[in-house]
């Protein structure tokens, strides 16, 4: 936490050189006459006191001087005019350069506070390095442009910000050292994204002899996007060849067999050898086959995984819920579906009156489902308040209070 707020103050402190006031002092808003007026008129009080004696050889003495400044104004005002002069003719000398928001931070300090960065729930926090990790600003000191993009990169996805990452990514210079890495995750992002012809068209976008990305996954790739096409059989064909490259990846293997057997039976995935950057491909062939998803896909991306999880009927109900919450959270689902998918839930009167609230202290969703239905059968006011009362307690536990009395308004 010392980490954190110690990289939230580094950034805020960086904000406010840019946000102190420059006063523009306008020397031709007046004249020099009219400055001593107001000069002489500020002081009639003072010079009330003064005798006549004394004022004439004031006044002889300011008219001296009066001539001198004249002069001098003169010639600053025509320096003034010359540089404005030279300015109209080189607008690029005339440019103040302010240091950009990152230009003068340290390399080494960002990247230990980066390193060391965990996630926060302070949404204030987390917005707060967001928004400068998307600034627009030369690199800090140590720091070749390349390498500070990909950092960039690195730590938006470890924020959670992956389309922001991948819209960054567009922006960039295609020559770049890390055109493998970006690649993948552009890949992975429209597999995530459920943008499958997007994916199989940037599949073959890029030249796959130079590529480093691994020979294995692509493979795979090519044989999904064959089978969308309907090419079974060369979708088979190229199986064979993954098969014959010693691919350990069982849950790869059980998952393309049940979209050509169209079945829709859960895989655990647990239970069988899988590859973690493989992912987001297992996530598309899964939803083409219409086959339940679980826990590990909300885990590795809850932005892009919660409401197809949500939408998914062959799902777990305790994990759509699971899914609905994160999708709340991230204002991709409303307290009135949220309630409408909490009384789908098959509860029976009985379980609703007599079941022991201890029997759900492991599955929280569910017994965020049971709360709200049995508030929502209460007849009498007494009894319903009560209900509330105990659904907000137990909402209270996992941070959930302010969903709890969204979805509970209506009751």
């Amino acid at each position: 936490m010392k980490i954190l707020l110690t990289l939230l103050l580094f950034i805020t402190s960086a904000f406010s050189v840019f946000a102190e006031d420059i006063t523009i002092i306008e020397l031709h808003d007046q004249t020099f006459d009219q400055i001593l007026l107001n000069e002489i008129s500020d002081n009639d009080d003072v010079n009330s006191d003064i005798n006549n004696d004394v004022n004439n050889d004031i006044n002889n003495e300011e008219l001296t001087n009066s001539t001198s400044v004249t002069k001098e104004q003169d010639t600053i005002i025509d320096s003034e005019d010359s540089d404005i002069d030279s300015e109209e003719s080189d607008p690029s000398e005339a440019i103040i350069a302010f240091p950009d928001f990152w230009e003068n931070a340290d390399k080494d300090e960002l990247l230990f506070l980066f390193d060391n960065l965990l996630i926060t729930n302070s949404l204030i926090l987390n917005n707060t390095l967001i928004n400068a990790l998307t600034l627009n600003s030369l690199p800090p000191q140590g720091f070749e442009e390349d390498e500070f993009n990909h950092f960039k990169i690195v730590n938006l996805i470890k924020l959670g910000q992956k389309q922001k990452a991948f819209n960054m990514i567009e922006t960039f210079n295609e020559k770049t050292d890390h055109v493998d890495a970006f690649n993948l995750f552009k890949l992975n992002y429209y597999f995530s994204t459920y943008e499958l012809n997007q994916a199989c068209d940037f599949s073959n976008s890029f030249n796959r002899k130079e590529s480093k990305i691994n020979e294995n996954y692509l493979l795979k790739v090519d044989i999904f996007c064959t089978f969308l096409q309907d090419k079974i059989e060369e979708a088979d064909f190229l199986n064979s060849l993954l098969e014959e490259m010693n691919d350990q990846d069982d849950y790869f293997q059980k998952i393309f067999f049940n979209l050509k057997e169209s079945n829709k039976s859960k895989e655990g995935i647990s239970l069988l050898n899988y590859d973690e950057n493989s992912m987001s491909l297992y996530s598309a062939m899964i939803r083409v086959g219409e086959m339940p998803l679980n826990n590990k896909y909300l885990m590795y991306d809850p932005v892009n995984f919660s409401m197809p999880i949500v939408l998914s009927g062959s799902s777990d109900i305790s994990l759509r819920l699971k899914a609905a919450h994160k999708a709340y959270q991230q204002g991709k689902f409303n307290a009135d579906s949220l309630s409408a998918l909490y009384q789908t839930v098959d509860f029976s009167y009985d379980e609703l009156t007599n079941i022991d609230l201890e029997k759900f202290h492991k599955n929280f969703e569910i017994g965020m489902a049971y709360l709200f239905q049995k508030a929502n059968i209460q007849l009498l006011p007494i009894t319903r308040v009560q209900s509330l009362i105990d659904f907000w307690s137990y909402a209270e536990k996992e941070n959930y209070s302010s969903l709890a009395y969204d979805i509970s308004r209506n009751l």
